[in-house]
């Protein structure tokens, strides 16, 4: 859940005040996790961050597209949209939707996998040997 540097100032003085504290703001926050990633409910009540899980989706995006570390975050549209719904999507389905992606046209994996194919085609046509 991102906050602004606002939000986050009133939180930290609302676990200041008498009465208040750094675990109640702790639940707020993930209350609000919860409502926002339904299908992360059980793990954020079993203590994982939304990030914790987003690391898998945000990993594999770089290394897919051939991104350089850091470009990619928990807010990215591709990591909001595996996380987002009423269940994480799935591996298989997340690499479909980045393979879609123009940006992975221009990758070595996909170079080479274009270049194989036709390979295979100019084979089967007796083209190359």
């Amino acid at each position: 859940v991102r906050l602004s540097d606002e939000e986050l100032k009133r939180k930290a003085a609302e676990a200041a005040i008498a009465g208040g504290s750094i675990e109640e703001q702790k639940r707020t926050i993930q209350l609000a996790a919860r409502l926002k990633y339904p299908s992360l409910a059980p793990y954020i009540e079993g203590g994982l961050k939304a990030s914790d899980i987003a690391s898998q989706f945000v990993k594999r995006k770089t290394d897919v597209l051939e991104l350089a570390e850091g470009a990619v975050d928990i807010f990215d549209t591709d990591v909001q949209a595996a996380m987002s719904g009423d269940k994480l999507m799935s591996d298989y389905d997340y690499e479909l939707r980045l393979r879609s992606n123009p940006a992975w046209r221009k990758t070595r994996a996909a170079n080479e996998g274009a270049a194989g194919f036709l390979d295979s085609i100019l084979k089967m046509w007796g083209k190359v040997g």
